[in-house]
């Protein structure tokens, strides 16, 4: 046998080692199908957990997120509370859901920070979005009384409260969008009225 047979014949035996070696490890490569990982603590608390479900229990439902399945990633504190979620943006809750934050990056709407403390009729809110409509900043106290700075849309309100109010005599809330210089003050007791807005 000459020598460049013998160097052929040691090539060829690499690569039958190097192709055992990786038909073995495909082999052994598994995939874990599941509902629903869980993960817990040295004391056995649930931490997170990563599942697909159809409507995941959480503090706030009046963001009207759809019912679509979708994965949900959730966190708990050592309490077995659960802080914070991953699921159509990134929300945050408090002790006692009585206060929360809440980041979205909406498939065609654009993107929201909302920023909410108390329940109920006890809530306050703050929130921060920008969509191709034009960008907003919304304030509302406990009562209802509302600011908006920037373009004023259906979603400022609610889309009952924006219709009540649009193009109501009186009510200097129009259907025409308003530009990013605007501010527009509503207060909510007695009849929802527009009190002062600029321009």
């Amino acid at each position: 046998m000459t020598p460049n047979m013998q160097a052929l014949l040691v090539r060829l035996e690499k690569l039958e080692r190097a192709f055992a070696a990786m038909t073995q490890e495909r082999a052994s490569l598994r995939v874990v199908e599941a509902n629903a990982f869980v993960l817990k603590d040295s004391e056995g608390r649930v931490r997170a957990v990563l599942q697909m479900e159809e409507m995941t229990p959480e503090a706030r439902l009046e963001w009207g997120e759809s019912h679509e399945a979708r994965a949900v990633l959730t966190l708990y504190d050592n309490k077995g509370k659960p802080r914070a979620q991953l699921r159509e943006g990134i929300l945050m809750v408090g002790e006692g859901n009585d206060h929360c934050a809440k980041l979205t990056a909406f498939e065609k709407a654009g993107a929201q920070l909302a920023l909410i403390e108390g329940g109920g009729k006890e809530r306050s809110v703050a929130g921060l979005c920008a969509t191709k409509d034009g960008p907003q900043i919304v304030v509302e106290d406990a009562e209802g009384n509302k600011t908006v700075i920037g373009n004023l849309y259906a979603g400022s309100f609610g889309y009952k409260a924006w219709k009540d109010l649009a193009d109501k005599r009186g009510s200097g809330v129009s259907k025409q969008e308003l530009s990013a210089v605007s501010i527009v003050m509503v207060a909510a007791k007695g009849e929802k009225a527009v009190i002062w807005r600029a321009p």
